[in-house]
């Protein structure tokens, strides 16, 4: 038996199509195709090689001027310049470097040797002169505290975040001028991956090329790996807020970063929330028996590093390499069986209340069947010393841990973002093959004559060193 709408009427083969419908099909083919053509030879496009050609052309001309700047400052009798005049002379030229390595990408060929030169310039200033960077630790991230969240400014503490800072002359006073907060992850049969968590500026030092500075350092570090970040989507409450928001994305992209949108790794849930998730709700009267880390007495440590070592996983040394009392001893707890740990659920507590879920382990299979017991013991525990508007975060290490969470806590929130990587272009264009495009594009190849390469002053034993930058940069001295 069929349905009516499935007894369609056969093709008609022999009727001829009416030559109205032909003429006006082939107008909208030729149109189309007049479109398609535009599209492509459009001047504007951002991935045509004469308007990317034209770029690098313009940016050259500034490496010319900035150069030429230099040699001034560099020939001028000792005290005539600042601190921050000599220092700005010679950022201006390595910003020149890492804005000419993102014509096509500065993971490989021609920006690859840009890249490089600016960075060696970099490195072969703080030995004439002083530093320009440094590794943020704990001893000295007290100086960057303004410019890193919270969260992130106890990572560094901890040790589990990795963190660069710029540092910028003001006058002749030095100051902090924006910070790179960064995960490594290189698990053992998997691609390394170099995330970034934070990136921020200086409000009076945006838009000088100190967030070029933190990534070409960054791209350094990365030695190779891939480079993600995650981008929030989000409507602007206010301009500043709108403008910030666009610098950011257009930071990014200029990096050659590709997005694609889709839910974070991050969620978020207020506690006062949490408190009606059916696993809470459903596991109150339960049997099984959970302990809170302060419960465990002077033993916690211990039994903590053993329950660990027996589980011999790589991808627990983050969490491993962690002080003890990283951990919130009254949130974090555990199951136990004959004196031993069988499962964990751990989160490190915020100055501001706030939490951060860190891990949820079990000695096997068996042992996760107590997440709904301990999440239980965990949500009673911090609701009774703190407010419901505190908020609980953390990251899912993977689409399984996503699909757990979703299911015991179905009403926290996963915010939608842009997710971007850095990925090296599969064709290599080397510097001499780039010169050569320059000059059959009708540009010039040999702008940087040899007298406007003198440098003098405390990096005069260098000057060699400095040809040899922009020679292996694709232009000819």
């Amino acid at each position: 038996m069929s349905n009516k709408s499935d007894q369609r009427p056969a093709l008609e083969t022999e009727d001829t199509v009416d030559e109205k419908i032909l003429a006006l099909s082939e107008n909208m083919r030729e149109a189309m195709n007049v479109l398609l053509n535009e599209y492509i030879s459009d001047e504007e496009y951002e991935d045509d090689l004469r308007n990317i050609l034209e770029d690098d052309e313009y940016l050259t001309e500034e490496l010319v001027d900035k150069i030429a700047f230099l040699n001034i400052v560099e020939s001028a009798p000792d005290g005539e310049f600042a601190d921050e005049d000599i220092e700005h002379a010679y950022l201006s030229v390595m910003d020149s470097f890492f804005e000419l390595s993102k014509m096509i990408s500065p993971l490989n060929g021609f920006g690859k040797d840009r890249l490089e030169a600016g960075l060696s310039l970099m490195q072969q200033f703080e030995k004439g002169y002083w530093a320009l960077s440094t590794k943020i630790v704990p001893e000295n991230a007290e100086a960057f505290s303004e410019l890193i969240s919270v969260e992130y400014y106890e990572d560094i503490l901890a040790g589990r975040k990795h963190a660069i800072g710029a540092l910028r002359h003001i006058g002749n006073e030095l100051y902090a001028a924006g910070v790179i907060v960064y995960s490594i992850f290189d698990e053992q049969d998997e691609d390394p991956l170099v995330y970034i968590d934070w990136i921020m500026v200086h409000d009076a030092l945006k838009e000088q090329g100190v967030g070029n500075f933190l990534m070409a350092q960054l791209i350094e570090a990365a030695d190779g790996a891939e480079i993600s970040v995650e981008l929030p989507v989000r409507q602007a409450d206010d301009y500043e807020e709108l403008r910030d928001i666009d610098l950011l994305e257009n930071f990014f992209d200029s990096w050659k970063f590709s997005f694609g949108l889709g839910y974070g790794s991050r969620f978020l849930i207020r506690l006062s929330d949490a408190g009606e998730a059916g696993v809470i709700k459903g596991r109150k009267d339960s049997n099984a028996v959970c302990r809170s880390l302060r419960e465990l007495g002077n033993m916690g440590a211990e039994m903590l590093r053993l329950f660990f070592k027996k589980r011999n996983q790589s991808y627990d040394s983050d969490i491993t390499s962690l002080a003890y009392d990283y951990y919130d001893p009254d949130v974090s707890c555990v199951t136990l069986k004959d004196k031993e740990i069988c499962s964990v659920l751990l989160f490190h507590r915020f100055e501001n209340g706030d939490y951060r879920y860190v891990a949820c382990r079990g000695s096997d299979k068996e042992n996760i069947d107590f997440v709904p017991e301990l999440v239980t013991f965990a949500y009673e525990a911090a609701a009774g010393r703190e407010d419901g508007n505190h908020m609980i975060s953390g990251v899912f290490n993977s689409e399984e841990g996503y699909d757990i969470a979703a299911e015991l806590i179905p009403n926290a929130r996963v915010p939608m973002t842009y997710r971007g990587i850095m990925y090296p272009p599969e064709e290599v264009i080397t510097s001499e093959e780039w010169g050569e495009l320059r000059v059959k594009a009708g540009f010039s190849n040999d702008k940087l004559s040899d007298d406007g390469l003198s440098v003098k002053g405390s990096l005069k034993d260098n000057e060699e060193l400095v040809r040899e930058y922009i020679s292996n940069s694709g232009f000819q001295i």
